[in-house]
């Protein structure tokens, strides 16, 4: 890859970055929240070793406040999250259509911004993968958290948990919750920069003949079938073929989870010199 590629997958990367960050900080927010409301509750029903019952919550509906509060709670917190979410993968998409526009320019010393295609950013945000858009595994994960958080009280509460030992289980629920919005942040960021690279060229291909090059992290980390994509081109118009048949337009982009959850391959795309 070149210089100006690059730079192009550090502003990409700068965007996802600045957008797990905004979510790791919206679950900490939360989790002080329930923090305060259930230290409240051991201040004021806790018994002198400090353990807090169940018995002592169902009185005069302790316990069914305690849950409105709790499902209240995450509520906000996915409305924000998901804010915070869509906020990126805009700002991904812009970015990557636009530089890829720019660096064919560089190559080709013509414009082309006037051929390529405009996106329609919300089409491409909300397109499914595997069947599902990423609001509503989001919608899954909120209804998700507020279950397992309301079940993780009423089991401390029945083995009579102090606090200290209660804050660790709603930690480890907020936690999960956490890891499954920034997988949503990296999964449907690497398919919505892929998927604006294809579309905003589509309109272009069709003038400028274009070849596109499969790119893998090549690390410890990077599947042995996309290992063995690295460096594959193919004329821009044609799909990738994996090792295991799965074809695609672009890395990211098959539909299918075991390829594409935390995929992080690249694309580059160069103009054919007749």
């Amino acid at each position: 890859m070149n210089k100006q590629t690059r730079n192009l997958e550090r502003q990409v990367d700068k965007l996802l970055g600045a957008g797990g960050r905004a979510v790791t900080l919206k679950h900490l927010m939360a989790l002080d929240k329930l923090r305060k409301e259930l230290a409240t509750a051991y201040e004021k029903y806790a018994d002198e070793d400090g353990k807090l019952t169940q018995e002592e919550m169902v009185k005069y509906d302790r316990l069914k406040k305690l849950d409105k509060t709790i499902e209240s709670v995450v509520k906000d917190l996915y409305k924000d999250t998901s804010a915070e979410i869509r906020a990126s993968l805009r700002g991904v998409a812009r970015t990557a259509a636009d530089g890829t526009i720019s660096l064919l320019e560089q190559q080709t010393g013509r414009k082309v911004r006037g051929i390529a295609k405009d996106l329609d950013v919300n089409k491409l945000i909300n397109t499914e993968m595997a069947g599902l858009k990423w609001t509503e595994r989001m919608n899954k994960s909120r209804a998700d958290t507020i279950w397992n958080i309301q079940r993780e009280i009423k089991a401390g509460l029945s083995q009579g948990d102090t606090y200290a030992t209660m804050a660790k289980r709603l930690k480890k629920e907020i936690d999960i919750s956490a890891g499954k919005a920034m997988q949503i942040v990296r999964t449907e960021g690497h398919r919505v920069k892929s998927q604006a690279v294809v579309e905003s060229l589509e309109s272009v291909a069709k003038r400028i003949k274009m070849t596109k090059t499969w790119h893998s992290s090549r690390d410890e980390r990077t599947r042995e079938s996309h290992l063995r994509m690295h460096g594959m081109t193919v004329p821009f118009e044609e799909d990738f073929i994996l090792p295991d048949g799965t074809r695609t337009e672009a890395p990211g982009l098959t539909g299918v989870p075991e390829h594409d959850i935390n995929c992080r391959c690249i694309m580059t795309v160069d103009i054919v010199r007749e």
